[in-house]
């Protein structure tokens, strides 16, 4: 389980590398660890360059939807990065 809610503010670690298939699927090279995402990866990416509220980015990314199982598979990833800490929270962020 995890501690996001719709006031956390989310920001993508610097220096991740990024492999994007024919699919759309993206894949994160980080720390040694790989993570795979589906096609709104990248656009999740985008949407947290720089410290942000996840009640902001979602209205943005809303666009890109096409149905039910597209928004879970969007709020999925976002946890999932989150996870992997590919997405920080102010807590998590470390000095560079």
């Amino acid at each position: 389980m995890t501690n996001l809610n719709r006031h956390t503010v989310l920001q993508r670690v610097p220096d991740v590398k990024i492999h994007i298939d024919s699919n759309n699927n993206v894949k994160i090279y980080f720390e040694g660890k790989v993570i795979y995402c589906g096609p709104h990866g990248l656009a999740i990416l985008d949407a947290f360059q720089h410290p942000t509220p996840l009640n902001e980015v979602l209205p943005k990314l809303k666009t890109r939807i096409r149905g039910t199982q597209d928004w879970m598979d969007l709020m999925t990833t976002i946890v999932h990065l989150y996870e992997a800490e590919v997405l920080r929270d102010e807590k998590q962020n470390k000095p560079t």
